[in-house]
């Protein structure tokens, strides 16, 4: 979290983040336990590492800017400039209000179109629906992506084809066969075409394989 301006690519803002990072000393610690209560992140010794359920919820969120420390910089950066009389704090807080309006109404919008299945996560060409799987329609060019319609025991129904291909995960869990373990996961799919789960909090298991991937051809 004091770090965290490493990750910015503009010098303005890592510059801000450089001396105030995420939170400060007083909070940081208390937005850590938080996340722990909530089962976000777990302590292994002196590492905090994320479960299942904080992977899950960033996976979920489709602004990226909620996910970026570069936005956080950006707020860090106007209220160091407030401080020394240089931005308006009305104009800020207007920025905030607006910024949230935007997220609400893009929240309501639909999040993929049934309407088609997607493009090709490797090609970007028009996936067509075939007999065992949905594939690229670019096959004859040498495009070898394929999302089969059985996957870890599961049934990829078209609308499930739309969710990985337009969202790169499905939108609910469903029981995974692996072995001889069964458990809930969310489906996902990558930019490589890579097939893969991930593994929802209370769900059984012997062994932890949380992320799988395996590919899709």
């Amino acid at each position: 979290m004091e770090s965290a301006g490493k990750t910015c690519d503009d010098e303005e803002l890592k510059e801000a983040l450089k001396e105030k990072g995420l939170g400060t000393p007083a909070t940081r610690a208390s937005i850590i336990e938080v996340l722990i209560k909530r089962k976000y992140i777990q302590r292994q010794k002196k590492l905090l590492i994320s479960t299942e359920s904080g992977r899950h919820l960033i996976s979920i969120i489709m602004d990226e800017r909620l996910k970026s420390a570069a936005m956080t910089g950006e707020w860090e950066a106007k209220l160091k400039k407030i401080e020394h009389n240089a931005y308006d704090p009305d104009q800020f807080m207007a920025e905030i209000i607006q910024f949230t309006q935007k997220l609400k109404d893009e929240s309501a919008k639909p999040l993929y179109d049934d309407s088609k299945l997607g493009g090709c996560p490797i090609c970007k060409q028009p996936i067509i629906e075939g007999r065992q799987g949905y594939g690229c329609s670019h096959w004859k060019e040498g495009c070898k992506f394929v999302l089969w319609k059985q996957v870890y025991g599961v049934t990829i129904t078209q609308e499930m084809a739309c969710q990985l291909l337009q969202l790169g995960r499905t939108l609910n869990a469903y029981a995974i066969k692996m072995n001889d373990e069964v458990f809930n996961a969310q489906l996902t799919l990558n930019a490589l075409g890579e097939i893969g789960y991930n593994r929802q909090q209370n769900s059984r298991h012997k062994r932890n394989r949380s992320d799988c991937r395996l590919p899709a051809v």
